[in-house]
Formats: structure tokens, sequence, C-alpha cells
């Protein structure tokens, strides 16, 4: 008998814990993962159209995992997250992050976010970027045309801060196809179009 109430007793204290630790979990989307999740092995080659030298940028590794959203030390819920790391030969091969996420919304937490590589924050609906954060503009283009070659459904996103302006074009296929960044302090620009990728999803 006084094994049987023990066992009870401790069938409670872990149904207790359970509960006591139960919290929601967000998944990204499958529409955000066939959007942007490039995987080992993808790569893109550009035209830096300043200097006529061709930069690439290949996938390093991946970083998949859960991120918790604390309050008063309790989890209140945790979000899925994917950091893609992208080297680029023309920053010496430093990293570059692509960052799917849902962590930064904390009043609508089940909506899927894209970082590329820092401040440039976008939320990502019905398959397509249609919020920008900050100074980030986004108009979509039915097709576009780049080093001779015509792409569908493009992104033309523009981004302002202090000291930086960004303009490049995005698709689903080929991730960035043109971009352009200007330093207002020094009064210089890098242009850098694509020339061919390999893309692995």
């Amino acid at each position: 008998m006084k094994t049987k109430l023990t066992a009870i007793i401790l069938i409670l204290i872990t149904l207790f814990s359970n509960c006591k630790n139960k919290y929601p979990i967000y998944y990204l989307s499958d529409e955000i993962k066939e959007f942007a999740f490039y995987k080992e092995g993808s790569w893109w080659v550009y035209l830096n159209e300043n200097t006529g030298e061709r930069d690439c940028m290949y996938v390093d590794y991946i970083d998949e995992g859960y991120y918790p959203e604390m309050s008063d030390k309790e989890i209140i819920w945790k979000s899925e997250e994917i950091k893609i790391y992208v080297r680029q030969s023309f920053d010496d091969f430093d990293l570059y992050t692509l960052y799917l996420h849902k962590k930064h919304h904390r009043e609508r937490p089940g909506n899927d976010l894209i970082s590329y590589g820092g401040p440039d924050l976008f939320l990502f609906e019905n398959s397509q970027l249609v919020y920008e954060f900050g100074s980030t503009n986004i108009t979509f283009l039915e097709d576009t045309v780049i080093n001779n070659k015509k792409y569908s459904n493009v992104y033309h996103v523009t981004y302002s801060d202090p000291g930086i302006i960004k303009n490049y074009y995005i698709t689903k296929e080929n991730w960035i196809l043109w971009y352009k960044i200007y330093w207002i302090d020094n009064d210089s620009t890098v242009i850098k179009s694509l020339i061919n990728s390999k893309i692995i999803k």
C-alpha cells in the first residue's frame, strides 16, 4: 500500500511539474523556409561594378534552435530560429548572417521575420515580404533585368540609416540580385550584381 501511495505521489509531482513548465512553441512556417532557408552548398558570384572584379559568397554553416522569451525568470514562449552564416570574399571572408526568426515582435510572436545581416528586418507573411521596420521600404516588381538576364517576382528594397543608404533587389530563387551601398560620410558607393549562383534549399 505504501509503495502504491509513493508511486501516486511521484506521478502527481511529475504531472504538476509538466503543467507548470508548459509554454507555447512558435515554429517557422514552411513558406519562409522555402523563401530564404539556403542550405550548405549554396553560393553566389557577384560582379563588382566599381572594380570589374568578381566577389563570391557561400553558406559556411547553419545554426538551428529555439529562442526562449523570458519574463520574471520564467519562459513565456519559445520560438524557432535559423541562423545562416555566409562567408563573403569582399570583406576578407567575414561572416554575414541571414536570420530567420519570430522573437522580435512581442505583440505578434506568431509572425515570421527575416534579418539580412543586421538592421534590415522584414515581416514575412502569406509567402511575401509585406511589412517594413524602421526606414526600410519594399516595392514588388513582376520582373526586372540584371546583367541581361530577366528575373520575375522581385522585391526592390531601400534602407536608410544615419551614414548609409542601401538599395537592392531580392528574389526567392536567387536571394540578392543587385545591390548598391552608399556611405554618406565619405561619399563612396559600392555596386554589385549577380553573375551566377547555385541555390540549395
